[in-house]
């Protein structure tokens, strides 16, 4: 899930992204999330639109 934090006692939803399996780990650097799936691996996610 994409949470735009601007007003951090009420954060928003702006988007989502479904993996399978159990995550362990998420990076976010620039526009990239970089996801730690306990089956896939890594997984690279381009969050420049969160929408």
């Amino acid at each position: 899930m994409i949470l735009d934090i601007a007003n951090p006692s009420s954060p928003v939803s702006v988007g989502k992204i479904m993996t399978k399996n159990l995550i362990s780990g998420v990076k976010i650097s620039g526009n990239y999330a970089y996801v730690a799936n306990s089956i896939l691996g890594l997984v690279i996610i381009d969050i420049s639109n969160p929408s």
